[in-house]
């Protein structure tokens, strides 16, 4: 069984992926390839999940990680809303503007955290928007309802179509890279390493473009 996080946007990678990966299953016809998309935290030894692609660092030792691309998050929301209420021109602005806030079930709201010169900034946000899910924050920031603090993975194709747009390309959020993440054992098995093998494939031909929508808002906004 394969678990995606929602806040992740595969639907250009999945179906390479597939074709790649049941290329590579072809001799185990008994095989049964399972896909599952979550924003929950799940235990995957509990759920018998084979492997798992997360955003963040792993902090369960009993799993290994692997990263698969650089990411970073940012603020964006839709040009109808900058129409309605305005630009936000510094980081202490977003206390004025409408935060659409995702909080995944059995967790605390995800914080709005960026670096700066004295380290990790969490903002405090006026969070009158919150979402159980990637996808709900998303869809409330197309439909112009506040600003979202998004995965650059799962927001690229909106700033390319101009449905949304990002704000403070000078202000870099935390780390936020993609892992994949499997339980920890002695022997790997070739289903296993050909799915990850060609995940990593798929993340690594597409990082540079996904990343580089995430600095194009000075131009956008002069």
């Amino acid at each position: 069984m394969i678990l995606c996080a929602l806040e992740l946007d595969l639907r250009s990678l999945i179906p390479t992926t597939l074709r790649t990966t049941r290329a590579a299953l072809a001799g185990s016809p008994g095989c049964l390839l399972r896909m599952s998309l979550s924003d929950g935290l799940v235990d995957l030894l509990e759920a018998g999940v084979d492997v798992a692609v997360r955003i963040g660092t792993l902090d369960d030792s009993r799993l290994v990680s692997r990263r698969l691309a650089r990411n970073c998050r940012v603020v964006c929301t839709a040009p109808a809303y900058l129409a309605k209420h305005g630009w936000p021109r510094a980081l202490s602005d977003l206390k004025r503007h409408t935060c659409i806030v995702l909080q995944r079930p059995g967790m605390r709201p995800l914080p709005w955290t960026f670096r700066t010169r004295e380290g990790a900034r969490a903002l405090r946000t006026d969070a009158r928007l919150i979402a159980g899910s990637g996808d709900l924050v998303r869809d409330w920031a197309l439909a112009g309802h506040g600003l979202a603090f998004k995965s650059i993975w799962d927001v690229a194709a909106d700033i390319a179509a101009n449905r949304l747009v990002p704000l403070f390309a000078d202000q870099p959020s935390t780390e936020a890279d993609i892992h994949v993440v499997y339980p920890a054992r002695h022997f790997l098995p070739a289903r296993m390493r050909a799915f990850i093998d060609s995940l990593d494939k798929q993340f690594s031909a597409n990082e540079k473009r996904i990343l580089a929508y995430g600095n194009v808002m000075r131009a956008r906004r002069r």
